[in-house]
């Protein structure tokens, strides 16, 4: 298995508890495996750190990881907290959505964001950087090269740019977000299995 742990968190709907965390990572031959979730309150701070904690009693001390968050997501503020030395890096998607956020969405942003995201090399990186508008390159600048490019990638995170956490937790539809907490892990661990039979 990679170093590399994607954690993200989606909203359930309950009587008490209301956020679904998840934590995967993956083998080597790019596969998604799940090794962790949890329940707890959304936007907390106590349930957030709480599964980190839990999550970090799994992989145990003096292992070098890396972890992956959505830009938006509550738990990406409280990873450097449970493991203040790994790496912790956003989704290329997040960072993409997010400079759309604030610089407005036009046609060539997806495809000169991807280019600098995607380079090897630090060269061909400043090179597809160039491109992008002022105010792309200013948004970015201020997020960290380090976060979301893989030029700029210390060697824990390898060559991962991205995994979608959301749709690892859309299964969770409204019909099934109404159900006692066992039947909404069995069927997120379902679909993870019909998802590896399939690959």
């Amino acid at each position: 298995m990679l170093p590399v742990i994607f954690i993200g968190s989606g909203l359930i709907r309950g009587e008490y508890l209301n956020a679904v965390f998840v934590a995967v990572a993956m083998d080597g031959n790019n596969n998604t495996t799940p090794i962790a979730f949890g329940i707890g309150v959304a936007n907390n701070v106590n349930s957030c750190t709480w599964f980190l904690m839990r999550l970090k009693d799994a992989i145990g001390e003096g292992r070098e990881v890396a972890f992956i968050t959505d830009m938006d997501d509550t738990i990406s503020s409280y990873v450097g907290q449970v493991f203040p030395d790994a790496y912790h890096g956003y989704s290329s998607k997040s960072v993409l959505i997010y400079c759309r956020l604030r610089i407005g969405h036009s046609k060539n942003l997806d495809y000169l964001f991807f280019r600098p995201c995607k380079a090897y090399t630090t060269q061909d990186f400043q090179q597809s950087f160039s491109k992008l508008s002022d105010a792309a390159r200013e948004v970015l600048t201020n997020i960290g090269n380090k976060k979301w490019a893989r030029a700029y990638f210390p060697n824990i995170r390898w060559n991962v740019l991205n995994i979608n956490i959301p749709e690892f937790l859309s299964v969770l539809s409204v019909t099934q977000r109404n159900v006692p907490i066992i039947s909404l892990i069995d069927t997120i661990v379902q679909y993870i299995q019909q998802t590896f039979a399939e690959s």
